[in-house]
């Protein structure tokens, strides 16, 4: 395993590997058939350690970014190990999630009053979908991809559409844990 706190891992398409990101300031690929460590990619720019990580749905690429330094997104190729891009503009403070649209077109990247979307070919900054969300934490892509779903450490689930104009609507759990209350911020 990793010598540290564990921040993110998924499976590749096919099943047969899982990528894993850590504390330790690495990436690292596990064959799931032999449970052996094939690859590990130690990205210069997270000496710190990766806060978090996501796989292309191809499993071609990996998207990283430092714990606590520079506040980018960075794209390697998990199978040479090389850098393809870093986002072109920064978040304000650490980034706490990103995640590749099911299309592989865009990346998602979440801080802490912000949320942007790149350009998953060449980092290109795209939109900031809104500022000032109260503590974002998680992201996750509708299946069609034209929406999100940003969880945040206060216990709401804001979702928003991006293939249409329209503003972001806020859910909020109810106690029974059954129900949720969704309302526009307008």
């Amino acid at each position: 395993g990793h010598p540290s706190t564990i921040t993110w891992l998924a499976f590749t398409p096919d099943g047969k590997r899982i990528v894993s990101s850590a504390y330790d300031g690495t990436v690292r690929t596990w064959s799931v058939a032999d449970r052996t460590l094939e690859s590990t990619l130690r990205p210069e720019d997270h000496a710190e350690g990766i806060n978090a990580a996501a796989l292309s749905p191809d499993g071609v690429l990996v998207a990283t970014t430092g714990h606590t330094e520079n506040r980018l997104v960075h794209v390697w190729s998990l199978a040479d190990h090389r850098r393809l891009w870093s986002s072109t503009r920064p978040h304000e403070q650490r980034i706490s999630w990103i995640e590749f649209s099911p299309d592989g077109r865009t990346i998602a990247s979440v801080g802490p009053r912000e949320l942007y979307i790149h350009d998953a070919s060449t980092g290109r900054h795209l939109a900031t979908l809104f500022e000032n969300i109260d503590r974002p934490h998680h992201l996750a892509y509708t299946l069609d991809g034209g929406g999100l779903f940003c969880g945040t450490a206060t216990g709401v689930i804001t979702a928003i559409r991006i293939d249409e104009p329209a503003p972001p609507i806020w859910v909020t759990p109810v106690p029974d844990g059954e129900r949720c209350i969704a309302r526009s911020p307008t």
